[in-house]
């Protein structure tokens, strides 16, 4: 839940910034920031469903009785999962996207600085990859979740 929280956050942190700097204008006043904020829109669409995916993990844990007795080092190994799922995972979508960009960036007036990558099959496969295998995964602790909390029901 805490990632969750961080990555909305940081992307609505991100988007309120970029609005304001770039109202009415194009003009690239701050490339550094656009360099950053275009790698944290890049992390967000994965990283979103990267928190969803760990509270789906927990829930799935606390569900199947699993998570009722572990010891100090078992809660640690699962801080580091949720860790390397929350975060590993969207910071190699942004090293991914490195192969798929066309610019450092764009700028777009009133919106502010985007990604920026071709329409090439390649590069939406490149995008569009992540977050699909992350919802997909997420989706089979959804199913494994309904069926242990159906037979969980029948006791």
């Amino acid at each position: 839940t805490c990632i969750y929280i961080f990555w909305l956050a940081l992307a609505s942190s991100n988007q309120f910034i970029n609005a304001i700097i770039w109202n009415g204008n194009t003009v690239d006043l701050a490339p550094v920031f656009c360099d950053i904020s275009s790698r944290i829109i890049v992390a967000v669409n994965v990283a979103i469903p990267a928190a969803s995916l760990c509270m789906m993990r927990h829930l799935y844990n606390v569900l199947s009785l699993r998570a009722i007795q572990w010891s100090a080092a078992q809660k640690r190994r699962e801080l580091y999962i949720n860790l390397a799922i929350g975060l590993g995972i969207p910071i190699l979508s942004i090293l991914s996207y490195y192969m798929v960009q066309t610019s450092r960036y764009a700028i777009f007036e009133d919106i502010g600085c985007e990604n920026a990558t071709s329409n090439a099959a390649l590069s939406i496969l490149f995008k569009a990859s992540w977050p699909l295998f992350v919802g997909v995964v997420t989706s089979v602790y959804c199913g494994t979740i309904s069926t242990v909390f159906q037979l969980l029901g029948r006791f």
